[in-house]
């Protein structure tokens, strides 16, 4: 599914996701990450278009040192290392406020893949309590969807590397593991939004399943 080597299905198959993603490579001998394709929530959200940020590099689209910073988070994805975390970019001139997952994906013919989501933070003069609720929610149920799409992408791999008997006991331990993360970000999901809830009188509990339908 992500392991698509073809931007046009790949594109397809990441507007699944209702918050702004995307999938970036950097092949052998590459010294940054490249945009392979954004979904249509991501165009939406920046205003930029599939076709502009296709093949350009993180420095082509940001700041240096915005693409430095980001380009680090990518390259300790790739090792294997999922990364959550804040951060301010400067997309198409227009500063905002991201809380970013990013999951690696393993490719076969030894690129580095990283698969990218992330919540837009609004800003508010006062943030009440349910505004700062309702922004916790998105990111924990875009972090819970980012878990299931490894699991995906490692069930694209068990389905053209069949194993068996003792073999099987890592992978599936590991698939354990990305289980137990989404459990416990819709945990945090049902605390936010009970504080949602009880802060702005309840139309934020509703909106939480929404992503996850």
């Amino acid at each position: 599914m992500f392991t698509d080597l073809d931007p046009a299905r790949l594109r397809r198959a990441l507007n699944v996701f209702r918050v702004p993603t995307w999938v970036a490579d950097r092949q052998p001998g590459w010294d940054e990450f490249r945009v392979v394709c954004i979904n249509d929530a991501h165009a939406a959200e920046t205003g930029l278009t599939d076709a502009a940020v296709a093949g350009r590099r993180l420095s082509d689209l940001l700041p240096w040192g915005e693409a430095a910073a980001a380009g680090d988070r990518y390259a300790a994805c790739a090792l294997g290392d999922a990364q959550h975390y804040r951060e301010r970019l400067s997309l198409a001139g227009r500063p905002m406020v991201w809380d970013t997952s990013l999951a690696p994906v393993e490719m076969a013919d030894g690129r580095a893949r990283v698969l990218g989501n992330a919540v837009a933070r609004r800003p508010s003069p006062v943030e009440r309590a349910g505004v700062v609720a309702l922004d916790e929610i998105r990111f924990l149920a875009a972090r819970a969807e980012m878990h299931m799409a490894e699991v995906k992408a490692w069930m694209d791999t068990e389905e053209h590397m069949p194993i068996s008997g003792p073999a099987r006991a890592g992978p599936v331990s590991a698939v354990a593991g990305l289980c137990r993360a989404v459990d416990h970000a819709l945990a945090q999901i049902r605390q936010q939004s009970e504080t949602a809830e009880g802060g702005s009188g309840g139309p934020t509990a509703r909106w939480v399943t929404a992503p996850l339908a």
